[in-house]
């Protein structure tokens, strides 16, 4: 997977359950930088086609 911008942690939690963390790592000296977006279904289905031989997920659900 590219890498994206944001640092990103998954975790697992059950079975077809993750967590995924993102962290802008900005601070004072980084204040005229851009905007960084994490596109998270985006995100999910291809960490899900990367762990299944490139099969599609049939379902994507996501919560905040």
């Amino acid at each position: 997977m590219p890498p994206v911008g944001p640092l990103v942690r998954v975790f697992p939690l059950e079975r077809n359950e993750l967590l995924i963390r993102a962290a802008n790592l900005g601070d004072q000296f980084d204040r005229a930088a851009a905007p960084q977006q994490l596109d998270v279904r985006d995100y999910a289905i291809k960490l899900y086609e990367q762990a299944n031989n490139g099969a599609q997920p049939k379902d994507v659900k996501i919560e905040e």
